[in-house]
């Protein structure tokens, strides 16, 4: 029998370059500024989906104005709701479709104390002629975490907002955590100053803090789960009411995750990184490219073989043709990425070109390519359609691209379509991560692709009608990872979801049997992720297209009717009905509840994760 680990040390653990963003909030007027007395944190998480609710006690507004809201989310989690409480219960904000304002940070340096605590991932908003009175506001963030050498990591965090007076009574705080997993827990780590563990059930765990916003107060969470092989996790979510658009089809989420394999097991890879060094990569930029280069030249293992190359109006790559990680070429690589310098325009399209090219080593071998860049093409090929097609020309070993958009200034939807056509993922860094997360965000992809288990995962629905699944193709799955696609169904019943694909270049299936229920009140977060996706696919969908008009229209209606922020959307008090700012109806956070059906299978596996975040290509050698 397996003991279940459970840990609550009572130092308080350091953040680290990966920590989360701040939980305080600040709202602003032109002549007021008010910080929450009161901050309550709830988190739950549901098949590897953390949702977090914020309930934000405000004193009384007492002068008439136009406010601006800011409320720092967790790190990559979308916002996806904003309930305001005047004194007789709490009411959603409307949405309105123009692009979010800059929140408090707006006018800061990236590398400000305030832009670090705002974050990448801010919940904005603009209440337009707020009356006084009493006020409380609950906020809420979603994000998929993620899953590495099997096990899951993640950080609560709330810290005081820099422009909290300091003379300001510290805000009092409660932070609750819970994790309900599919398969009994393996293991559960809480720590935190003063965190309290408890294990209701095999499957669930929970750990809690209260106190005072005197500082930062965080909850760092590592479990895993029981599990041998590749397990497939089948989820639905479908009531009368769920569509906000007014359908009856339901929601649907695929997980398939991978326990570890043996290092010896892994194939080798060739792995090449492509920088861009233009000019605006100046400063903190260029230094977190050098640190990106050599946390791929740290993930080197015999057998591999990799190249850099970088670009600004021209291309330079260290040598002709990818080299073994001896360790002469390791030392010549770590000399030259200290040599590197920015300067000059952007050809991205060249730069594609020659992390693509290079010579084919041999068959069975995997290979990634990083590329890092943070602005629009400016020399070369400068039409994103025409680079989109000569990528997808010159990707004649199906490599799989990942993008990393490098600050505000990055073309984000050309990342999204380069990585999402090739079964890559996108990254996308704010102004404030591009200068203080990039080598960190890089070093996590290297880890996550260290061993691949299937590639070229196929999947067909026997049984069942399903629509609009995302992503269009599936990512690769990873050792100790995971790879989900989510999607809709037309009608409740019994199925088969039958995934193929390769495993160490044999071929690899698996049959899933599950269950759409005709009525699940549960896992209502799917349809958020399945939302967020359609977004990001529609952003996509864009590069190349002489008129977006209508994916724009597309992205405002999903930003509006699922109240999810979008470039496109922001939650505003303008854009509910006259006389009334608020309208009835609250986020759907569904039961508390994770039905779902689940199947193991003997074979090995490898994971992924669904994060927006930048760009790299792993290729299969065929």
């Amino acid at each position: 029998m397996r003991r279940f680990t459970i840990l609550a040390p009572l130092a308080m653990v350091l953040l680290t370059a990966g920590g989360e963003a701040r939980a305080d909030a600040v709202l602003k007027s032109n002549q007021f500024t008010l910080f929450p007395t009161r901050v309550e944190v709830s988190v739950k998480v549901r098949a590897q989906v953390e949702v977090t609710e914020l309930q934000l006690k405000f004193p009384d507004v007492t002068g008439r104005g136009d406010y601006a809201l800011t409320v720092p989310g967790p790190r990559d989690a979308f916002s996806m709701g904003v309930d305001l409480d005047r004194g007789g219960g709490f009411k959603a904000l409307g949405m309105v479709a123009k692009a979010p304002h800059g929140g408090a940070a707006g006018g800061s340096s990236s590398g400000s104390a305030l832009a670090k605590w705002q974050g990448n991932t801010p919940l904005l908003a603009d209440l337009a002629d707020l009356q006084p009175g009493p006020l409380t506001v609950r906020v809420w963030f979603q994000r998929l975490l993620r899953r590495h050498k099997g096990k899951v990591s993640f950080q609560v965090a709330v810290s005081r907002c820099p422009l909290r007076p300091a003379s300001l009574p510290d805000a009092a705080l409660s932070m609750k955590v819970q994790c309900k997993t599919f398969r009994p827990l393996d293991s559960f780590f809480a720590k935190g100053a003063g965190v309290v563990v408890a294990k209701p059930a095999a499957d669930l765990a929970e750990a809690s803090l209260g106190g005072t916003l005197s500082g930062t107060s965080s909850i760092d969470v590592t479990y895993a789960e029981q599990s041998k092989g590749i397990h497939a996790n089948f989820l639905t979510h479908r009531t009368p009411t769920a569509d906000p658009q007014g359908g009856s089809d339901g929601y649907f989420m695929l997980i398939l995750d991978s326990d570890e394999i043996k290092a010896a097991d892994a194939l080798p890879r060739r792995l090449s990184m492509v920088i861009d060094k233009s000019g605006s990569m100046t400063g903190a930029k260029i230094d977190q490219a050098r640190d990106a280069a050599l946390a791929m030249i740290a993930h080197l293992r015999d057998g591999d073989h990799f190249n850099i190359h970088t670009f600004n109006q021209g291309i330079r790559s260290f040598w002709p043709a990818p080299v073994n990680a001896s360790g002469a070429n390791i030392a010549a690589a770590k000399s030259a990425v200290q040599q590197l310098f920015a300067s000059g325009t952007t050809n991205l399209d060249g730069g594609i070109k020659a992390g693509l090219g290079g010579a084919q080593i041999d068959g069975g071998r995997y290979d990634a390519m990083i590329l890092l860049s943070d602005g629009q093409p400016t020399a070369g090929v400068t039409d994103i359609g025409q680079i989109l097609h000569n990528a997808n020309a010159n990707n004649k070993l199906e490599s799989r691209l990942f993008t990393f958009a490098v600050g505000a200034g990055a073309d984000r939807n050309l990342m999204e379509a380069l990585a999402r056509q090739t079964r890559g993922r996108a990254f996308v860094l704010n102004n404030a991560q591009a200068g203080q997360d990039l080598g960190y965000k890089v070093n996590q992809l290297f880890q996550d692709i260290h061993a691949v288990r299937v590639v070229d995962i196929s999947m067909s629905v026997l049984g069942l009608t399903t629509t609009d699944t995302l992503p269009r193709q599936a990512t690769d799955l990873y050792s100790g990872g995971q790879m989900i696609v989510v999607g809709r169904y037309t009608h409740p019943g019994q199925g088969t979801v039958r995934l193929s694909g390769l495993s160490g270049g044999m071929p690899y299936s698996h049959d899933v049997l599950v269950n759409a229920a005709k009525v699940e009140h549960a896992n209502a977060f799917i349809k958020y992720l399945w939302a967020t996706e359609m977004v990001g696919q529609s952003l996509a969908d864009m590069v190349g297209k002489g008129d977006t008009s209508a994916l724009k229209d597309k992205i405002s209606k999903l930003g509006m009717a699922y109240r999810i922020q979008t470039p496109y959307t922001t939650f505003s008090s303008t854009g509910s009905t006259p006389g009334n700012p608020y309208y009835g109806g609250t986020y759907d956070t569904g039961s508390d509840g994770c039905s779902c059906d689940t199947a193991g299978g003997p074979a090995p596996a490898t994971g992924v994760l669904l994060v927006l975040l930048g760009l790299v290509a792993l290729r299969r050698r065929r």
